[in-house]
């Protein structure tokens, strides 16, 4: 019986695609098309075996939504899912691709390197339709959206299928892929507390960044111990990223202000009274974070001196490709800053920047003369924080800057020895 529609994300290889619907053969019987989700070669050429094969082109940014409205128009019983490099072993007919009343999903896991990630394999059609999931949040990487899909609906009639019956022609031993894959394994994560933890908050300043946004704002609110509010602040963007900013305001939890343009310290100012946790860690519109990164946070501000006004680490970093491909670059280790000669020695932006919310309060983000206060805020609030109380170095793992060309400071190269001389 033809009951399994099968749905192939990501692939952009036409020679992957090809192999990936040829290998379909070995539960032939069963499939009654095929979807091939994401970004194609204008001529790709595939295997003719199958009568019906859908192509829906789309950005991988949107991949989610494109996702979820493609899986209405499916009326089989089961959806399988495969990702770029992904092709069924012959041994896959030996497993029985049927769900008892009490499943819902068949899931398998991988192991690459030291990193296990598990993704569903089939799926129950009507109830992934039931979900609103995919639309709702946006990912770096394409194929982080299924693991982090089955996290978040664990105990829903999930089970793990043992073997190996998927073969991967990807190769995930590059330096990026490994480091995808670490990623991706932290939505698995549970909570771990040694007791009540400080209460955390965010505050992001966005301006015409809603390329990117979307990401950001999904890796706050996708979190294994979420934050007690995310604060937004537009700071005059146009009306078109404005509207996208706006459409998060539906997620709870999620406080979106707007006004005219000034400059990040000045919008990150007018969230300050709206702060009402212990601490507060800053974001930018066009970072992320790890799934973990508030229960890594919370667990290292249980332990931190009175004295501490912030709590900053390390800081993973990649770059933009034009491709929308993510190249990853390498983790910039932090190390201790006690005085403002060694601040301003610091050869990288420091952070992430997780603040005592009094502190922080009591400085502001100061406005200095220089370029109208817009340009190295991060380093003004720090020297005026000094004077509070000590900078805290732990070395941790957990924020994700994204280099491109877009960004602020690369596109205004203003001359730092000008701004040391503001800098009181």
């Amino acid at each position: 019986m033809k009951n399994i529609h099968v749905i192939l994300i990501g692939y952009r290889d036409p020679t992957m695609l090809d192999r990936a619907i040829a290998s379909l053969r070995h539960i032939g019987s069963r499939v009654e098309g095929v979807s091939v989700l994401g970004e194609m070669d204008e001529g790709t050429k595939i295997d003719g075996r199958f009568r019906k094969i859908n192509f829906k082109q789309g950005n991988l940014n949107n991949l989610g939504q494109n996702l979820e409205s493609h899986i209405q128009t499916i009326f089989t019983d089961y959806i399988l899912i495969l990702h770029e490099g992904d092709c069924l072993k012959a041994n896959i007919g030996r497993v029985p691709l049927n769900l008892s009343k009490e499943q819902n999903i068949l899931a398998c896991s991988r192991t690459v390197k030291n990193a296990t990630i598990t993704y569903p394999f089939l799926v129950r059609t009507s109830f992934i339709k039931k979900t609103a999931f995919f639309s709702r949040y946006r990912f770096p990487f394409s194929e982080a959206l299924m693991p982090a899909w089955l996290a978040s609906i664990q105990n829903e009639g999930a089970s793990i299928i043992e073997g190996s019956f998927i073969s991967s022609m990807k190769n995930q031993g590059t330096a990026s892929g490994q480091a995808i894959i670490e990623f991706i394994e932290k939505y698995q994560k549970m909570p771990a507390f040694e007791k009540q933890s400080p209460s955390l908050s965010i505050i992001m300043a966005h301006f015409n960044m809603e390329q990117y946004a979307g990401t950001a704002i999904s890796s706050c609110l996708l979190q294994t111990s979420p934050a007690e509010e995310i604060l937004l602040m537009d700071d005059g963007s146009t009306s078109h990223a404005y509207k996208e900013l706006e459409k998060w305001s539906a997620h709870p939890g999620v406080k979106i202000f707007r006004k005219e343009n000034g400059g990040k310290a000045r919008a990150l100012n007018d969230l300050l009274p709206q702060i009402e946790t212990d601490f507060v860690m800053e974001m930018d519109a066009d970072d992320w974070l790890d799934p973990d990164a508030l229960m890594v946070i919370r667990n290292l501000l249980l332990h931190l001196s009175e004295d501490a006004v912030i709590l900053y680490g390390n800081l993973r970093t990649w770059k933009q490709r034009e491709s929308g491909n993510l190249q990853f670059k390498g983790i910039r280790k932090g190390y201790p800053v006690r005085n403002k000669k060694e601040l301003i020695s610091y050869r990288f932006p420091l952070g992430p920047r997780i603040y005592r919310s009094a502190a922080l309060k009591n400085t502001g983000f100061p406005l200095v003369e220089f370029e109208d206060g817009r340009m190295y805020e991060d380093v003004s609030v720090l020297n005026r924080l000094l004077m509070e109380g000590n900078l805290v170095y732990k070395d941790f793992t957990v924020y994700n800057v994204r280099e491109h060309s877009a960004s602020i400071t690369k596109r205004n190269r203003s001359n730092w020895n000008d701004f040391l001389k503001f800098l009181n």
